[in-house]
């Protein structure tokens, strides 16, 4: 008896030796909740951006149409001055004519005719300049309108596509996980994320941390699907009811509890070798995000999951902001 005492707890020793610090997983959890947070700020900034594209295009038409009438009312004025010019220009003629008969008292009255002439040449060639100047900014405007038509065309390419990836994705992770149905797994999308709950039944015994084997193979097979995917960044959420957990050791509350479970599942993942560890975050909640009150233990039991969070990589579309 003495020998199995002392080798348990050796076993136990080495378990906790091997534990990482509670201290570490609090910073990793803030670290995730901060990317998390920034990419969702991102994102959020990405959507503003779109409507305030839209919104410059609908101002620059706006624009366009008064430059068009603007340009329609020159073309009209300068047709009515060059009907002026003509008509003054036949009577400057007429004048001319007459000019050889009269009397050097009309010199004067043809100078100012002359001079009414140059006037209006003048106005005519304004005209001209300003009719340039607004097409010139018509060309202008248009050229804008292509260019962030062309981004915003580019911009909904990608979401696009992603939004494609994801349901394709979702259908595989189902198809994947099939034979888990009515085991406690529900999957769900949201928010242009794949959410994956496994309930506490399926993966874990009451207040430990070690996968079951029926649930390690669900996780396994979850991880062929990821694998197969490597352009998804996976987040896997421990989650806990509000009944506080009396552990000893280093597992002291809920906190180190959901911590130590979604690490768990991340360490099966990892057995994948085609999944990258840069993928892969894993952070507790406690009993802080549960999803129905926890005032009986059907409700508790609920609240008592792990969340495998898929999420499409966004860099693409980071890239494309980032070079406009």
């Amino acid at each position: 008896m003495k020998k199995i005492i002392i080798l348990v707890a050796s076993v136990l020793l080495i378990v906790f030796q091997a534990c990482v610090p509670t201290k570490q997983f609090k910073d990793l959890e803030k670290s995730c909740q901060d990317e998390r947070t920034e990419l969702r700020n991102q994102l959020k900034n990405a959507e503003e951006a779109n409507r305030e594209y839209a919104s410059d295009i609908f101002s620059l038409n706006k624009r366009i149409n008064i430059l068009t009438q603007d340009s329609i009312d020159l073309a009209e004025d300068l047709q009515k001055r060059i009907f002026e010019l003509d008509k003054l220009s036949r009577q400057y003629d007429a004048l001319q004519r007459e000019n050889e008969y009269l009397s050097s008292g009309m010199n004067n009255s043809s100078k100012k005719l002359l001079q009414d002439f140059q006037d209006l040449q003048n106005q005519l060639l304004e005209r001209e300049n300003m009719l340039n100047e607004r097409e010139n900014q018509l060309l202008k405007s248009q050229k804008e309108i292509d260019e962030r038509n062309a981004k915003i065309e580019e911009l909904n390419n990608i979401l696009a596509q992603q939004s494609r990836e994801l349901k394709n994705l979702k259908n595989e992770v189902i198809n994947a996980l099939k034979s888990y149905d009515g085991q406690g797994i529900d999957i769900i999308e949201k928010d242009g994320k794949i959410y994956v709950s496994m309930d506490e039944s399926l993966l874990f015994m009451s207040g430990s941390y070690n996968v079951a084997p029926e649930g390690k193979k669900a996780i396994q097979k979850l991880g062929d699907v990821l694998a197969q995917n490597p352009n998804i960044n996976v987040l896997i959420e421990g989650h806990t009811d509000n009944v506080p957990y009396n552990g000893s050791g280093q597992l002291k509350d809920n906190w180190d509890l959901s911590v130590m479970r979604a690490t768990s599942v991340v360490k099966i993942l990892l057995e994948n070798k085609n999944i990258s560890p840069k993928r892969l975050t894993a952070t507790g909640h406690g009993e802080y995000l549960p999803i129905t009150n926890n005032s009986t233990s059907e409700s508790r039991a609920k609240n008592r999951r792990t969340e495998i969070v898929l999420e499409p990589n966004l860099q693409k579309l980071f890239e494309l902001l980032e070079k406009y």
